[in-house]
């Protein structure tokens, strides 16, 4: 958080640079920048929700990497990308659910009591690369 609001509250690492006045935000920007709905600057997808016999450990043919919540370390400890990868084999999987290395994935739902995951990005490292 101290991250976000350096860079995009207070402009930080922007500071030598002209700002201008905005009238959405009732505040200076740095000039150039611009006030839009996230949807218009990213593709933002959701995951599938996936059957425990879809799941493997281990690969499986006809089968894909599966990214899933286990694969992110929550914001308070880094907010970064784990490889213990499973495999999913399912009819379900569509083109919009695949992802390249180097996409921002985020945890949209939670899975621990404390609310620690939910909002905690990653960044996706190649299996192949490994």
């Amino acid at each position: 958080m101290a991250i976000f609001k350096s860079w995009f509250i207070d402009f930080e690492p922007f500071k030598n640079q002209e700002f201008v006045y905005s009238e959405e935000l009732e505040r200076e920007i740095p000039k150039g920048w611009e006030v839009k709905p996230i949807g218009e600057i990213v593709d933002l997808q959701k995951g599938i929700s996936y059957k425990g016999s879809e799941k493997f450990n281990e690969p499986v043919d006809d089968g894909y990497v599966f990214i899933t919540l286990n694969n992110i370390i929550n914001i308070i400890e880094g907010g970064r990308f784990k490889t213990n990868y499973a495999w999913i084999k399912s009819n379900r999987i569509k083109n919009q659910h695949l992802l390249k290395e180097g996409d921002l994935i985020f945890a949209n739902t939670e899975q621990t009591k404390s609310g620690r995951l939910l909002g905690s990005p990653a960044i996706v490292i190649s299996y192949f690369s490994s």
